[in-house]
């Protein structure tokens, strides 16, 4: 079995360079917020870091929305 043969349809595979948006709250170690340059949001943690795997994987990117409470995200 060839490689090609195992990824005949890799459209099962990636995302196509899609935007995933995400809500998240900073609880830590899970999802950190800091203040970056600019006004900006720099996000880490352990759950940032496995989204961050899993887009790298299926080709997407991540965009983080800003929300306030759970009830915002639902």
């Amino acid at each position: 079995m060839e490689d090609s043969d195992v990824h005949q349809d890799d459209y099962f595979y990636s995302f196509n360079g899609a935007v995933v948006n995400v809500t998240a709250l900073p609880y830590k170690p899970y999802w950190t917020e800091k203040e970056g340059e600019a006004e900006t949001v720099v996000y880490s943690g352990s759950d940032r870091l496995m989204l961050e795997a899993m887009a790298d994987a299926l080709n997407f990117t991540i965009h983080v929305l800003p929300v306030a409470t759970w009830e915002e995200a639902s």
